[in-house]
């Protein structure tokens, strides 16, 4: 994927050419695609429709929701936001008691 960007959170956004997505806080640290740790935040990934929506069955962008937690995958862009190539759907996770 060359210049690639891997980013996954929870949909806080979402119009017809991106979402925006809650990213993990920094006790659930992840690698960001980029060498660092994600930090919190948020992140804005663009969607066209070329862009693979998967899930357990096809997804489509019609799929995408506020309140979900996605991974996306595909190119960093210089202002730190995404343009995927995949969006994948995550369950939710469980509440920790």
């Amino acid at each position: 994927m060359g210049n690639g960007g891997f980013s996954g959170g929870q949909i806080i956004g979402r119009d017809d050419k991106s979402i925006t997505i809650q990213l993990r806080a920094p006790d659930q640290n992840t690698d960001n695609g980029s060498g660092g740790q994600q930090q919190g935040g948020s992140k804005i990934i663009f969607i066209s429709d070329s862009t693979q929506v998967m899930k357990a069955v096809s997804g489509s962008l019609k799929d995408l929701s506020v309140g979900q937690t996605v991974t996306a995958m595909g190119i960093s862009n210089p202002d730190g936001s995404i343009t995927a190539q995949t969006i994948q759907i995550r369950p939710a996770a469980p509440e920790l008691r």
